[in-house]
């Protein structure tokens, strides 16, 4: 068994993931494991390609080897009821190993992830408002005005008595 990912730098894009997945829209956005066997990894590969890919362009199916696939598990990985990340693995020789357990298995690893992707999102959003704060905490000691905001209300000039 191989995880399969695009090459360096090629990620598959959102659509394509779905594509990929190719169950229906309340499964993909409740997390729900999926798993592709025969003729239903073709099928999907063909419409995880055609949205990904523009007619004429590259061929990746030879460089991710989806012709080679013959049983494939897809956990879409959810926060707050949207897909943030896709967990695919793919086998590529005879036998059927994506059973039931697997497929649990599979659940449990894209909690944990989701879990892990969304403190670090927490992280990154704390830090660029302690960035913030501590740019206008140097506006206000240097005594600068403050750059404008770009805000809905207009500005009202006012007057200050003393």
């Amino acid at each position: 068994m191989r995880l399969r990912r695009p090459p360096a730098g090629r990620a598959q894009p959102p659509s394509g993931q779905r594509a990929w997945y190719s169950g229906p829209d309340d499964q993909w956005t409740a997390g729900t494991p999926r798993v592709l066997r025969g003729y239903a990894v073709t099928a999907a590969a063909n419409a995880a390609l055609r949205a990904t890919f523009q007619v004429g362009g590259e061929q990746p199916h030879v460089q991710w080897r989806l012709g080679d696939i013959t049983e494939t598990l897809g956990v879409p990985i959810t926060a707050d009821g949207h897909v943030i990340a896709f967990l695919n693995l793919d086998r590529f020789g005879p036998g059927v190993v994506f059973d039931a357990s697997a497929q649990e298995t599979g659940m449990n690893f894209a909690v944990q992830a989701a879990l892990l992707l969304a403190s670090r999102a927490r992280r990154e959003r704390e830090a660029q408002r302690t960035r913030e704060l501590e740019a206008l905490v140097q506006i206000t000691a240097s005594g600068m005005p403050a750059a404008p905001t770009t805000s809905s209300t207009p500005s009202v000039p006012c007057r200050m008595w003393s």
